[in-house]
């Protein structure tokens, strides 16, 4: 297939844009400045054998995303995670496609619906795991496709999703952890080779918790070049509000970092109050995005980079622990119970790194997974409680870190912004609630009353007080209104979040912006 790479300054420094005309059999790729282009492939990601083979489709352990460009066909692959997704759309021989929702929608020249009121429910499914989500996105011209874990092979008389190849079968503690640890060299080797125009640096994250202490407990052997942490943790039973800090447990991962030999640097989880350039990127990447507490990691991103993660750390539950009746959500087909980890699908494009959420190295053995962590070999290391996970405190313990130094008490440093989202930036705010007047979504009154509504939702998100109509023993006077009520009115007293019906908002208007941008930028270079 003849084919022509165009680097584009402009664009993220690892996002792409492929149109390809199989019916004449050219492929044009317009990309960014750090993505790897061969006359085979392009990639912006790593895969677990040597760079220079490229075969990363047919790895079972492949982050980020490429494209393999043949003779008559081209092939679409995405993360082996759940976290980073392709788009792409279909059509008599042409296929258009990228890594970046927004670049895809510019070079169709369309854009989401901002009076569609699903975006939020589809983005929602990527929990339903890597068969049952959904992958269709109408926008205003029609609509786009998702596509997550599995490949998409595409030619000119058909278009098949393919799976990535299964790990091998796990029967012991040994066979997990071997084959973890031997992943992670061959995915530290791939991404740190000479054969690539630009090498990449090793990045992680450490808490006191016990995914990021069994991610670095490994990665270490193979050399991370720094890790990042936050001393102060997300706020307990309340959204995050706007210059109010509210007592928290610390967080910190430093003393870890150091008895693995590792470099720490502290970033700020409240970066975003400070510098606000980036929060059109959070949005467009998830509704409701959770992960603005990574922001600072931009300020730290030189060249192309990895960022290893503990996103699906879930995995390494015992069965009884709680939240109760949940792991039942977690199985091969890589479900989950949130998106954190989700959101930075669109912001590390233009940072310039790749995530690494380590958990997923062998996730889809997870029913292996679970025997391991429950049969007698781990006895050892299960602590019993809520929070136990007794493959990754064998992981930190094996590798010196004492038992009382991680995994005592579940923390995190996300940022959970009040629902409905509304941008924190003050004149990205203002431009907000004009579109969403604009286009009819909410009138003027209600967008005054907003602090109001989101205190209202936080108590109702936070506070559960539902339970007052069930509790007949603690709470009879509102057991028995609950009753009377659905006596008479037919149904039962139900407290409801309001405008939930904005949930979407604010990731099409982000979407949308960002693609105009591009869009202007297109025409720009098509006039020159």
């Amino acid at each position: 297939m003849q084919t022509e790479f165009q680097q584009l300054d402009y664009l993220p420094k690892l996002a792409w844009l492929a149109e390809v005309d199989l019916n004449k059999r050219r492929a044009r790729i317009r990309h960014g400045p750090w993505v790897e282009t061969s006359d085979g492939f392009l990639a912006e990601g790593l895969w677990a054998s040597p760079f220079e083979l490229g075969g990363f489709e047919d790895d079972d352990c492949f982050f980020g995303s490429g494209l393999v460009i043949g003779e008559c066909e081209v092939t679409l692959v995405p993360s082996a995670a759940t976290t980073d997704f392709l788009y792409y759309r279909y059509s008599g021989g042409n296929l258009v496609a990228s890594n970046s929702l927004p670049l895809l929608l510019a070079g169709l020249g369309d854009r989401l619906d901002a009076r569609f009121p699903g975006y939020a429910e589809i983005n929602r499914t990527i929990m339903d795991g890597i068969e049952d989500y959904r992958r269709d996105i109408p926008t205003a011209s029609g609509g786009v496709r998702r596509l997550m874990h599995n490949n998409l092979r595409v030619s000119r008389e058909s278009v098949n999703e393919q799976p990535k190849p299964m790990p091998p079968s796990f029967g012991s503690y040994s066979d997990y952890a071997s084959y973890f640890a031997s992943r992670m060299k061959a995915l530290f080797d791939n991404a740190r080779s000479t054969s690539r125009r630009n090498p990449m640096v090793v990045f992680s994250t450490q808490s006191k918790g016990y995914d990021s202490t069994a991610v670095n407990s490994v990665g270490a052997r193979f050399g991370i070049d720094k890790v990042f942490t936050c001393s102060e943790s997300k706020e307990a039973g309340a959204f995050y509000r706007p210059g109010k800090r509210l007592k928290t447990e610390s967080d910190d991962g430093t003393p870890i970092c150091r008895l693995l030999g590792l470099e720490s640097q502290y970033i700020d989880r409240r970066a975003f109050e400070r510098d606000t350039r980036h929060e059109l990127l959070f949005h467009a990447g998830m509704h409701e995005n959770e992960d603005r507490n990574l922001q600072q990691i931009f300020d730290h991103v030189t060249g192309p980079s990895i960022l290893l993660t503990g996103v699906l750390g879930e995995l390494w539950y015992t069965r009884d622990a709680t939240p109760p009746n949940r792991m039942e959500s977690v199985d091969d087909k890589l479900k989950r119970w949130d998106l954190g980890g989700h959101g930075l699908s669109e912001v590390r494009l233009h940072a310039g790194f790749v995530q690494l959420p380590v958990p997923f190295i062998g996730a889809r053995r997870r029913a292996d997974i679970m025997k391991i962590t429950e049969s007698p070999e781990m006895d050892r290391w299960r602590l019993g409680g809520g929070y136990d996970r007794p493959i990754p405190r064998r992981l930190g313990e094996e590798a010196g870190i004492p038992r009382d130094m991680f995994g005592q008490l579940k923390l995190a440093s996300i940022v959970h912004f009040p629902v409905p989202n509304f941008p924190y930036d003050a004149g990205l705010r203002r431009e907000f609630a004009r579109h969403l007047i604009e286009h009819r979504l909410v009138s003027r009154p209600t967008l005054a009353l907003m602090p109001l509504v989101h205190r209202y939702n936080n108590w109702i998100y936070w506070k559960n007080p539902q339970r007052y109509f069930y509790n007949r023993k603690k709470y009879p006077w509102a057991y028995y209104l609950s009753r009377a009520f659905e006596k008479f009115g037919g149904r039962p007293i139900r407290l409801q979040q309001l405008c939930r019906h904005l949930d979407e908002s604010l990731y099409c208007y982000a979407v949308n912006r960002i693609a105009e941008r591009y869009s202007r930028e297109f025409a720009a270079t098509d006039a020159s």
